[in-house]
């Protein structure tokens, strides 16, 4: 249903929430046909989406506003959103799910 909705957008999508069921795939998929977005929320996705985050910014260059809740994410990842998301004015991390990040020093 998610992949139809933003197929019948034509890339007209400007605000889009994800609930329980995020990927670095549909992250993927909606960063390709979404070009003028610019507000993303992510919730309740317990999976690791640092990649697909990350490459998914890259292709939204409007992106204004991101907000993560109950979502993983290492400081790697937030920081090459800083550095994709030149226009971003918002980013919200609400994340009482916390993961060990042993491969990353600079929490």
């Amino acid at each position: 249903m998610c992949r139809q909705a933003i197929d019948r957008s034509h890339g007209e999508v400007f605000d889009f929430s994800l609930e329980y069921f995020a990927s670095h795939q549909m992250l993927e998929y909606i960063a390709l046909r979404s070009g003028k977005l610019k507000r993303l929320s992510v919730a309740c996705s317990y999976r690791r989406l640092c990649k697909g985050l990350d490459a998914a910014a890259r292709k939204l260059p409007l992106l204004e506003e991101l907000s993560l809740t109950h979502t993983t994410i290492t400081p790697k990842a937030i920081e090459a959103l800083g550095g994709s998301c030149l226009k971003l004015k918002s980013f919200e991390l609400n994340n009482s799910f916390k993961e060990d990040f042993s491969d990353d020093s600079d929490d």
